[in-house]
């Protein structure tokens, strides 16, 4: 493992996962699983583990 530094953080890019159209059960688990990450601060914490800015 290596750690590449950097002089100041980069723009975060927003990341997308490709789901069949047809598949609506995968959707919303995966919709519920994210809402309730969010709503138990999941991703501000991580945000602030990695020091990321929104």
């Amino acid at each position: 493992m290596m750690i590449v530094p950097v002089s100041a953080p980069q723009s975060p890019t927003p990341v997308a996962m490709l789901m069949p159209q047809a598949d609506q059960v995968w959707i919303n688990y995966v919709n519920t699983w994210i809402a309730l990450k969010q709503k138990g601060g999941f991703f501000d914490e991580l945000g602030r583990k990695w020091k990321l800015s929104n």
